[in-house]
């Protein structure tokens, strides 16, 4: 699989993509972690909050990502 179809399982929300993103870069972010944390468990939990927050900052193809308008930092009112 090449990121090309990763990326589409995530915009189609395809619960695949985690587990597709740690089978191909699961033991490289695990390894860059353990360097930074020198903890197992600490860089099993950022790995997956890595993922989690890819999930969650991947927009959904066809739906227009309305994060820029509602990002207090981008100095927008709330929608």
């Amino acid at each position: 699989m090449d990121d090309k179809e990763l990326l589409d399982l995530y915009w189609t929300r395809s619960e695949r993509a985690l587990a597709e993103t740690i089978a191909r870069y699961g033991r490289r972010c695990h390894t860059v972690a353990y360097r930074i944390f020198h903890s197992r468990e600490d860089s099993e939990e950022c790995v997956s909050n890595a993922c989690l927050h890819a999930w969650e900052s991947i927009p959904v193809r066809g739906l227009p990502s309305l994060s820029v308008h509602a990002h207090p930092q981008c100095g927008s009112a709330p929608l």
